[in-house]
């Protein structure tokens, strides 16, 4: 149980933070075309990225954040769905009944 728990939480962690990169792909994208040469949302601890142009092109870095809100919202959806799961399984049994 506490495996597939883990393995759960990580693949949920994992398509989570692929759609937050590429979320910030975009978004920077925009800010180069807009034409900023500095953003960043977040500072130090609580940096989820920062956008920086050079020369001709532009620079991603990912703080801490972008790390730890996959990790939270897996654990969250991961809740979620169990809840509902559960749920359902309680609606077919009183429906048997």
């Amino acid at each position: 149980m506490p495996n597939e728990y883990i393995i759960r939480i990580i693949k949920y962690g994992v398509i989570t933070f692929i759609i937050l990169v590429i979320t910030i792909m975009i978004i920077s994208y925009n800010y180069d075309v807009k034409g900023f040469t500095s953003m960043s949302l977040g500072q130090d601890w609580y940096m989820v990225f920062q956008f920086r142009k050079k020369n001709n092109s532009f620079i991603i870095d990912f703080g801490y954040l972008s790390v730890v809100i996959p990790i939270i919202v897996a654990i969250i959806s991961d809740f979620i769905l169990r809840l509902v799961t559960r749920r359902r399984g309680k609606l077919r049994a009183s429906k048997a009944n």
